[in-house]
């Protein structure tokens, strides 16, 4: 048994278990608190101290959870690689087409898209820049206003 597993078994309340287990999946007091199904008032009569100790291992249950997850896929990842590569030989083009994306975007990164922002305001937008010519210490400002 983890010493978390023996921590927990050891918090001897089931409504502080409930909390942690909650707690370690959500980021506020209340959502923990709320999830677990246990009233505001009930929480807050809970000594400070013993709020502390349970959100401290609601973070410890939720950082070994992700570690173990993390783990598990690091460990399928070679798979997974390997998955994506033999779509390419699939006999369906969608298949081909899917798996071709997907390996140029986790090598390459997603092709950025262009977006365009409309806006109603109506005051000169004032744009000021610093343009550093060859020498470093010889700066010219400016001052831009576009309509």
């Amino acid at each position: 048994m983890t010493e978390l597993a023996t921590k927990l078994d050891q918090i001897g309340d089931d409504h502080k278990l409930n909390y942690v287990l909650e707690r370690a999946d959500v980021n506020t007091d209340q959502a923990g608190y709320v999830n677990a199904g246990i009233r505001k008032a009930v929480f807050y009569r809970w000594p400070k101290e013993t709020r502390e100790h349970l959100n401290k291992l609601a973070l410890q249950l939720k950082l070994e959870t992700a570690l173990k997850a993390k783990l598990v896929l690091r460990a399928a990842t070679k798979d997974a690689a390997e998955m994506k590569v033999a779509g390419l030989s699939s006999g369906k083009e969608h298949v081909q087409q899917s798996a071709a994306t997907e390996i140029l975007d986790r090598m390459l990164g997603k092709p950025t898209q262009k977006q365009e922002i409309e806006h109603d305001i109506k005051k000169p937008v004032k744009i000021i820049f610093v343009h550093t010519i060859k020498d470093p210490n010889e700066i010219v400002e400016g001052e831009s206003e576009d309509e």
